[in-house]
Formats: C-alpha cells, sequence, structure tokens
C-alpha cells in the first residue's frame, strides 16, 4: 500500500506523471491525498491510473476530493465505514484468507482547532475497531521537537493534543525506513523540512503484522513523500530450522541434574574438547523435551485461572469447605509458579528487563521477540552501485562479495615481519615469559567461566553460560581437561572454534554492508579457553 500527498492532480502532465510512476511499483493499493480534483473530471483522471481500479472518496464532504482511495478487487476489499472531509475510516477484508484489518486514511487540516476535531472524530472510530487497525497520511502535524528544521521552533502544544489521542486510544508510532523528513518547501532559502506525515498503530497492529515495513521515500515531483507499507505477517516471516538454544529456567526444574549426569559420558580418549562437545550435541535432544515440558506447563495457565474462579465460585457458597480452601490454595501456587515460569522464559527470549503491560501479557513479549526478528533480520541490501539486492541469495553475494573486497584473498607473496621494527614497540619482560607458560588453575578456568553473563547469546551449539554454572558438578572436570588439553597441546576442537556472526546496523535504516557491524556469537567452551591471562595488559 501507498499513502502520498500528491499536491494536485488536474494538470494532465502531473497525473500522468504519477500514474507512471505509480505503475512502475506495481501497488494492490494507493491512498493519494490532496488531488484537488473536482468531482466532474474525477472518473477521466482516474482512467488514466488504469481501469483495474476500485475507488472510495469523500467527495460528499469536500468537492475538490480531498482523499482518493483506490485498490484492486482481486485482493481485497474495502468497505467506508465512517468519513469526513479529513479521513476515511475503512474496514478491509482480505480475498484470500478472510483477514480483517482496519484502515484510516487522514489528510488533516492546516488549522489546529480543525485538527482537534480529527482527533475526536478517530477517538469515535476506535469503537468499531476489532482487530489490527492502522492509521496513515498527512496528519499537517509534528510529533516531536525534533520533526522540524528550519523555520519556528516545534511548541509543546502543536503536538500535545495528537499525543493525548493516541494515548488515550492505544496507538502507537510505527518506526520508518528511508528519511526522517515528509515534507519541505522546496525554497531555495529559509528552507523548512518537517515530518508531518506519519503512520500510528495499535497493539494489534503489531501483533498481527510484526514484521510490517513502513518506507518514506522519494519525493518525486511532489513536496510529500510516499508512505508506502508492506503488510508482513507471521506468514511472511522467512521458514526455517529453529536452532537449539538452552533455556536457563531448565535448570531450575528437579530432573535437570539427573538428565545431564543420565546422559553425560565421561571422557577417557585422547581428544578431551571433542569429548565435551559430542556430550553437548548429546544432551540437546534431552533439553528440548525438558524445554517442550515447560512451554506445555505455560500452556496450562488458562486452565489454571478457570480451575481458580470455579473453586472460589465454589468456596462462596460454601465459606468454611476445607476442602475447596486447599485447593485454592493448590491452584493459586501452581498458577503463580508457571506465570513466573513463563516470564522467565519470555523475558530470555525478548531479552526485555521489565514488564510494560503487567503480568501475564505474553502478547506484548511475544510481539517484542517478532519485532527483535525484524530489525535484526536484513531484507534488502544495496549494491556499490546503488542497486537494491533481495532475496536470500542475492544478499548472502552481497555480503560475501563485501567481506572479500575487505579482508582480500589469498596470495602466495607475503612480506616477512621486520624483527627490529617489532623491537622498537612494547614487548614481554622474561617475568611475563615466564608467565604465560605457567599451568592454568582450575580457579582460573572457573573466573572465566563467571564472567560470562547467563543471557549471553549462545554459539552455534546453543548452550549459554548458565547450563555450564549449574551443571559444573557432573560436566566440570571434562571441561577443565578439555581446556588444560588445549594449553598442552594447543589443539582446539574446530566446531567449538565456530562463530555465528551476526550483523548489527550501525546506522539508522542501514540499507548498505558498510553501515553494518559484526559481532560474533562464540562458544562459551571458546570463550572460556582463550579468556585465561595471567599476567593482564603489556604496557
Amino acid at each position: 500500500m501507498l499513502v502520498w500527498n500528491t499536491r494536485g492532480l488536474n494538470k494532465k502532465a502531473r497525473h500522468l506523471e504519477i500514474a507512471a510512476h505509480l505503475k512502475h511499483m506495481q501497488l494492490p493499493c494507493i491512498a493519494l491525498l490532496e488531488t484537488k480534483v473536482k468531482v466532474n473530471k474525477a472518473e477521466s483522471i482516474r482512467h488514466n491510473f488504469g481501469t483495474y481500479w476500485k475507488h472510495l472518496d469523500n467527495y460528499n464532504h469536500r468537492p475538490n476530493g480531498r482523499i482518493w482511495i483506490m485498490w484492486q478487487e482481486k485482493n481485497e476489499s474495502f468497505v467506508k465505514i465512517a468519513s469526513s472531509d479529513q479521513f476515511i475510516h475503512c474496514k478491509v477484508t482480505e480475498k484470500e484468507n478472510k483477514m480483517v484489518k482496519w484502515i484510516t486514511i487522514v489528510y488533516a487540516q492546516n488549522q489546529l482547532q480543525h485538527r482537534r476535531k480529527l482527533w475526536n472524530d478517530i477517538r469515535n472510530c476506535a469503537g468499531s475497531v476489532q482487530g489490527p487497525w492502522m492509521i496513515i497520511g498527512d496528519f499537517n502535524n509534528v510529533m516531536t521537537s525534533r520533526d522540524r528544521i528550519g523555520g519556528k521552533q516545534v511548541q509543546l502544544a502543536e503536538y500535545v493534543d495528537l499525543e493525548q489521542m493516541m494515548e488515550d486510544v492505544g496507538l502507537y508510532v510505527h518506526e520508518t525506513k528511508g528519511e526522517h523528513f515528509t515534507w519541505n518547501n522546496r525554497h531555495t532559502t529559509q528552507m523548512i523540512y518537517s515530518r508531518i506525515d506519519h503512520v500510528i498503530c495499535n497493539r494489534e497492529w503489531f501483533l498481527q503484522f510484526p514484521m510490517s515495513i513502513v518506507t518514506v521515500m522519494q519525493q518525486h515531483i511532489s513536496d510529500h513523500t510516499p508512505l508506502r507499507v508492506q503488510f508482513m505477517g507471521d506468514q511472511n516471516m522467512p521458514r526455517r530450522k529453529t536452532p537449539f538454544k538452552f533455556l536457563n529456567c531448565i535448570t531450575t526444574r528437579d530432573e535437570f541434574l539427573d538428565t545431564v549426569r543420565n546422559n553425560w559420558k565421561s571422557t577417557k580418549e585422547d581428544r578431551p574438547m571433542y569429548s565435551v562437545w559430542r556430550n553437548l550435541q548429546q544432551l540437546q535432544p534431552f533439553m528440548r523435551k525438558q524445554a517442550g515440558r515447560i512451554d506445555e506447563s505455560i500452556r496450562q495457565i488458562h486452565n489454571h485461572r478457570q480451575h481458580l474462579l470455579q473453586a472460589q465460585a465454589e468456596l462462596s457458597n460454601d465459606r468454611f469447605n476445607e476442602e475447596v480452601m486447599d485447593r485454592i490454595k493448590t491452584i493459586t501456587a501452581d498458577l503463580l509458579k508457571t506465570t513466573e515460569l513463563e516470564e522467565q522464559v519470555l523475558r530470555q527470549r525478548a531479552k526485555v528487563d521489565w514488564l510494560i503491560l503487567g503480568d501475564g501479557n505474553n502478547r506484548y513479549f511475544h510481539a517484542t521477540v517478532k519485532s527483535k526478528n525484524k530489525a535484526t533480520g536484513i531484507f534488502s541490501l544495496e549494491d556499490p552501485y546503488e542497486i537494491e539486492m533481495q532475496g536470500h541469495e542475492n544478499i548472502e553475494k552481497e555480503v560475501i562479495r563485501f567481506y572479500e573486497d575487505l579482508i582480500g584473498k589469498n596470495t602466495n607473496h607475503l612480506r616477512h615481519i621486520d624483527v627490529e621494527v617489532m623491537r622498537v614497540g612494547a614487548q614481554l619482560s622474561h617475568t611475563h615469559q615466564t608467565e604465560l607458560i605457567l599451568p592454568v588453575a582450575e580457579k582460573e578456568i572457573m573466573d572465566a567461566l563467571k564472567s560470562i553473563g547467563d543471557t549471553k547469546a549462545p554459539g552455534i551449539d546453543g548452550y549459554r553460560s548458565k547450563f555450564f554454572k549449574d551443571a559444573w558438578e557432573i560436566i566440570g572436570r571434562d571441561v577443565k581437561t578439555a581446556v588444560w588439553d588445549f594449553f598442552e597441546h594447543g589443539r582446539l576442537f574446530k566446531a567449538a572454534n565456530c562463530a555465528l556472526v551476526t550483523l548489527i546496523p550501525k546506522v539508522p535504516n542501514a540499507n548498505k554492508m558498510k553501515d553494518m557491524r559484526p559481532i560474533a556469537c562464540c562458544t562459551v567452551l571458546y570463550k572460556i579457553t582463550p579468556r585465561y591471562s595471567p599476567i593482564g595488559s603489556v604496557k
């Protein structure tokens, strides 16, 4: 979907250019604002956009057609629920899966008092909405003090009414890609840039379409930027096999240590690091099974709540029934225990340190997990020639090309190290050299393990440091033997030496590889092995 304030469509060259520009993007739905087209000319101008469009407008409120909505009927249907000269509120139903969403197209007046009426109209529309809701368009209103440069300084009075309406209704700003500002006055002197075109959504929208993307595009021939929305729900997320990731709360279960003890085979071979790695791999199915039991327990929360209500209703009819009172205590304890377990799991997955919406709002946490996937996902990249690349294979080729150019390729001609130059810099003293070959103590290995946070991202084996800490009485001897073997023989099992590399954006809306920072997620075995440093830093 695309929404665009075109600043008029009457001139033939103008509406033909806009029609050609939009046709190139092959959009299923378009909303054009400030068309300035009289009702008797609307049909002929719309014809230039194609004959396959269905239409909605608000000519019944304003003769110059402030809002046009056009969509292809084969994909979805729009039904107008409410409208005014400043908005059209629609119920949208997808033809294929009958999914319903609510979309409100806004073109607000310039005057503050008129916009206040629009905010009240949106409050009234909220009563008819049941499901995901998006409000998009030209709000003619900034939302923060950062939304204008040039001209008058932004005052609180300019956006406090909009802010209050959003709080009353439960609407939140949708993040965008591209430029921050959506309008400029196109003057060569005294230039003004502002962000007055917005997308705001309710909580259900973010839950239903966690991967939706809003792009602020280039202005083209208007002084407003088009806003393009790509509706991406769970069904559009890339599907891949879920890698194993250890849940820290498993360590609190009674059977955890017994499971590890029964399935851990102590090393008796000359490759202790490989033996530890093999044991970790063999434990994965049992850890997955325990994680499944935790998920099953969490799914019983609703039943616990229903049973508690039923028991309390029974007690209200028989106040001194000891059996019912004992049952209430048991159910309450089970409910609180399971709720706490659910919170621990979701906190770890979402990495959220506090509850925003109150206990039991696990939908918020699930939405957070999905939004993190969206934030860290790379859906397109631009190559050095600014050509957009999409699709997993094309993105992968661009990533490999970038790092090959950056790091270089194999060569048979390397310049040797100049020993004389090296001796000019800092060097290890004889004492330091001696300390480097001292045997590694058990305490030093434990200190290295304890220095790794429990929730730090795991490596390719999926285990966090919490597993090693809590199962140390069983696995500790073998892990220490593996570390000592490395320092004695210089052997590090290849798989333990592998790392998952994650690309983190260095700037907002990063779309080039030079804007990405690589982060390596190493295994705990790797972290505790080279972490040992007996001499500290060399001055």
